[in-house]
């Protein structure tokens, strides 16, 4: 959705008319608010996916499939740590659209929001389990992907 600005603005007014409209929906003895602010939040970004068809994955034009076209090592060396870092963003995104989406959902909370599994688990409306499980896979499939984009071995 960071391509299009439009959308999200309207999803995040989407997801604070869910708390205007129903502030005794909040449970804290279910869980951390945060949470529940991301589960709304998660759940008008599904919405918007399924009512538009739309889907703005993080694409390189000339390589649609992404798999093999390494990003590293194809500008001057001068360019310093902030290229480097931004090609790793940029692979790390790529990698990100490629998980199912229950796995990326789980990452996005789990890893990048740096919630707690517990949190993540009544978010996703799923077990602590199926949350550590959906991690370690998408951490060997984003590990496996990463190293085809990079051309180079990514450190567990």
């Amino acid at each position: 959705m960071h391509r299009d600005r439009p959308a999200a603005e309207d999803v995040v007014h989407k997801t604070f008319e869910v708390l205007i409209d129903k502030p005794g929906d909040y449970d804290p003895q279910k869980g951390h608010f945060v949470a529940y602010l991301y589960g709304i939040a998660l759940n008008k970004v599904r919405d918007h996916f399924r009512d538009t068809g739309k889907y703005v994955p993080v694409d390189d034009p000339d390589d649609p499939d992404g798999t093999d076209t390494p990003l590293v090592g194809t500008c001057p060396e001068d360019q310093g740590d902030l290229l480097d870092k931004k090609i790793r963003q940029m692979a790390l995104m790529r990698c990100m659209d490629k998980l199912p989406s229950d796995q990326r959902d789980t990452m996005i909370c789990g890893w990048l929001k740096e919630m707690i599994y517990t949190d993540v688990a009544k978010m996703l409306d799923t077990e602590v389990g199926t949350v550590k499980s959906r991690v370690h896979i998408a951490m060997k499939r984003l590990r496996d992907c990463l190293e085809r984009q990079l051309g180079a071995r990514v450190r567990k």
